[in-house]
């Protein structure tokens, strides 16, 4: 992915409270300073919008019915061997 440039201006007193920010948390520079800060406020930016989109949409599931245990076990003695050992590596599997 190619990287863009972009141009940003800043007033002499952000300029001067982005050096000192550089300074005392170990930046190379503000470029990097200013990276950092962007991904930041997208990475909160996308976070809000999860958390509105669940606000919104909490509760809005259908119901689903649960299997019982009687049904859970009859499943299980349906599978094949080669369906079980596939199902337990990959739920109880690393």
């Amino acid at each position: 992915m190619a990287n863009k440039l972009v141009n940003v201006r800043l007033s002499k007193k952000l300029y001067s409270e982005c050096t000192d920010v550089v300074k005392e948390f170990g930046f190379n520079n503000i470029q990097e300073l200013v990276k950092e800060a962007l991904r930041n406020a997208v990475h909160e930016y996308h976070k809000r919008k999860g958390i509105e989109w669940l606000e919104k949409n909490f509760g809005k599931s259908k119901p689903r019915k649960r299997l019982t245990k009687t049904e859970k076990e009859k499943i299980a003695l349906g599978l094949t061997q080669e369906e079980s050992k596939r199902l337990s590596k990959e739920f109880f599997d690393d």
